[in-house]
């Protein structure tokens, strides 16, 4: 019973699409803070003029500081680069 809102997002030279599961943003830290969507994001914006595949690196190693390597779900990022 799942409703998706389709769209249309125009993608340029140089933007990157970020692709993550849940685990990532569900990580808690010893405070029992969530990484959440917000840092993520701050994140992303952080190591966006990096390489995609260490961009990817960064933000994994950031998650993994944060929860000090407890994940307690799978975690998946996968970063693409557009030409």
């Amino acid at each position: 019973d799942t409703t998706f809102a389709e769209g249309v997002v125009p993608l340029h030279t140089g933007d990157r699409l970020v692709f993550y599961t849940d685990g990532l943003t569900e990580c808690t830290n010893a405070a029992g803070e969530e990484l959440g969507s917000d840092r993520l994001h701050r994140l992303a914006a952080r190591y966006r003029h990096l390489p995609a595949e260490a961009m990817q690196a960064e933000i994994l190693d950031a998650a993994t500081a944060w929860c000090a390597g407890r994940f307690e779900d799978d975690v998946t990022v996968i970063i693409l680069s557009v030409a």
